[in-house]
């Protein structure tokens, strides 16, 4: 009973039995849906992408604009410069953060979003690797143990990103 599911999923000797005993139509099975969540995963790397690279564009169009290089990510605190759509809340909303407007660490700092967007695009990315090594690890077990491998890493940073964005948010 010492082995767990963990050691299970990493030893090559169990993956290659595992693998040798596993009908054909189980193997494409579990490799088509591996796939399809590793298609899911890009899918959501790409609209976390496409966040930072407009982030990005925002701070293109602000260094052209502005002719200087300022060690600030201006998308991070353009949410204190506007325009607002609707300035009576946007005064009630600037009453609460008057103490970082006034600390110019704190305002030069931002909401640090841009760095969500990439954190949480690179994990999505690496996410839909694993799950594709996961789904021809049906057929290669070597394939299968570097997948799970990698899985168990990316629960560690899928937690750190979580609470560095809940951070960043509240």
């Amino acid at each position: 009973m010492e082995n767990t599911v963990l050691r299970q999923s990493l030893d090559l000797v169990q993956a290659r039995t595992n693998v040798a005993k596993m009908p054909r139509a189980k193997k494409t099975q579990a490799m088509c849906k591996a796939c399809l969540f590793g298609v899911g995963a890009v899918v959501l790397a790409g609209l976390w992408l496409a966040r930072f690279n407009s982030a990005m564009q925002a701070q293109i169009r602000y260094e052209k604009v502005q002719g200087v290089t300022e060690n600030i990510v201006i998308y991070d605190v353009g949410c204190y410069i506007g325009p607002y759509s609707d300035h009576e809340k946007a005064e009630e909303l600037a009453s609460h953060s008057r103490d970082c407007l006034m600390d110019k660490d704190c305002r030069d700092k931002g909401s640090s979003w841009s760095y969500v967007f990439i954190a949480n695009g690179a994990l999505m990315v690496c996410l839909a690797f694993d799950m594709i090594c996961i789904g021809f690890g049906a057929f290669k077990p070597t394939i299968k143990v570097i997948g799970a491998g990698f899985a168990s890493c990316l629960c560690f940073a899928h937690l750190a990103i979580l609470i560095a964005t809940a951070v960043y948010r509240f």
